[in-house]
């Protein structure tokens, strides 16, 4: 009977991956082959395979256990606080002892019933494509995620839909939801694929646990796969056809008004406003001189300095809640407020005055049009 041991911290970074996809059975699959254990977890569209490599194993080369299921309310048998975690593969089940500080505790684990319907574990995928920094790949989701309608995209036509699409002549990835937008830029990024909205919170959390590591972002006609490639875990996501738009990028310049504003101000003003300001959400700005003003028709709401880099004023009216949702985006210190662009003249940029990271990111919201 072959026998494995694991560190408690290895299992739980292996269950963590594992833990993305909820599983729908309501457990995960355990397999071990030579020297490692495979974490499977699925749902309807999407599955995440952990690889967790044990200390010590006496498993012949090439071997290959049957699937055992650990229901998910159990998976504390293996996140344990003790020193070690050892894995005894038999014919009937899979026996689970943790040791350390003078305890044992023991728990077994069953094997896959031969007339199960649940569906199989696939295969250890060779995934290749795009390999990126983990760090930047997350910071460059996190950015598209302002725009990108996460919590709105549930159906299967919300998919279709509601996606970041990259392309990769210009090293960049746009989220669009119709009156704002976002760009994000990493030099260097050669990825033409897009990806579901109501993924990114599984693919940030995923690229967050491999820490200073790489990431793999591959696909085949069906999945996107986003993989480690020092251990071959990764998770996967069922692809959607969808139309990807010409890409369209107001230029950098031909700004007619630029303004540099403190972000952490700029925050507090408009999440003011917004729980001041009721209906339409509609807030004018009004800046001149070093000062803007935040209206509710004529009332002013609130107000904070600025300081002009082009142009002596603005006037428009955008709606708070989308602003403020944007400038949370941006990283501590100064943002840049840019307005009457000859592309297009009636949106606003709001970007980071001094972007010192990789990733760059420029979101941009409509103006929205005069009461008459």
């Amino acid at each position: 009977m072959p026998k494995l041991t694991f560190t408690p911290d290895s299992l739980r970074r292996g269950f963590a991956i594992a833990k993305l996809v909820k599983p729908l059975t309501g457990d995960f699959v355990l397999k071990v082959s030579g020297g490692s254990l495979s974490i499977f977890s699925s749902d309807r569209r999407r599955f995440a395979r952990a690889e967790v490599l044990a200390v010590s194993s006496d498993a012949p080369d090439g071997y290959v256990s049957e699937e055992h299921f650990l229901p998910a309310d159990r998976q504390s048998f293996f996140e344990s606080d003790l020193d070690s975690v050892t894995l005894t593969v038999g014919e009937k089940n899979m026996s689970v002892k943790t040791e350390g500080s003078g305890q044992s505790r023991q728990a077994v684990v069953k094997k896959r019933a031969d007339l199960s319907r649940r569906p199989p574990m696939p295969r250890a995928h060779s995934i290749s494509g795009a390999r990126v920094k983990a760090s930047l790949f997350e910071e460059l989701i996190r950015q598209v995620s302002c725009s990108a309608l996460v919590k709105e995209t549930k159906t299967d036509e919300d998919m279709r839909v509601n996606q970041v699409h990259f392309y990769p002549g210009e090293s960049c990835a746009v989220a669009n939801a119709r009156f704002y937008a976002t760009v994000a830029l990493m030099p260097g990024l050669d990825l033409d694929v897009s990806i579901v909205s109501a993924d990114l919170p599984s693919i940030r959390s995923f690229c967050a646990r491999l820490g200073d590591g790489d990431v793999v972002v591959g696909m085949d006609k069906s999945h996107l796969f986003i993989s480690d490639p020092s251990n071959r875990s990764y998770v996967a996501f069922s692809r959607f056809a969808s139309s990807r738009p010409p890409l369209q990028i107001i230029p950098d310049d031909g700004y007619s008004v630029v303004m540099s504003v403190d972000r952490d101000q700029l925050v507090k003003s408009l999440t003011w406003c917004s729980m001041a300001v009721e209906g339409t959400q509609r807030i004018s700005l009004r800046a001149s001189g070093d000062r803007i003003s935040l209206l509710n028709g004529s009332q002013e709401v609130s107000h904070l300095p600025v300081q002009f880099v082009i142009g002596d004023s603005l006037s428009a009216d955008f709606p708070v809640k989308t602003m403020g949702g944007i400038v949370k985006y941006l990283g501590d210190g100064k943002a840049l407020l840019k307005y009457g662009n000859k592309a297009s003249p009636d949106v606003l940029e709001i970007a980071e005055e001094s972007a010192d990271g990789v990733v760059r990111a420029r979101h941009f919201v409509s103006s929205m049009k005069e009461r008459k």
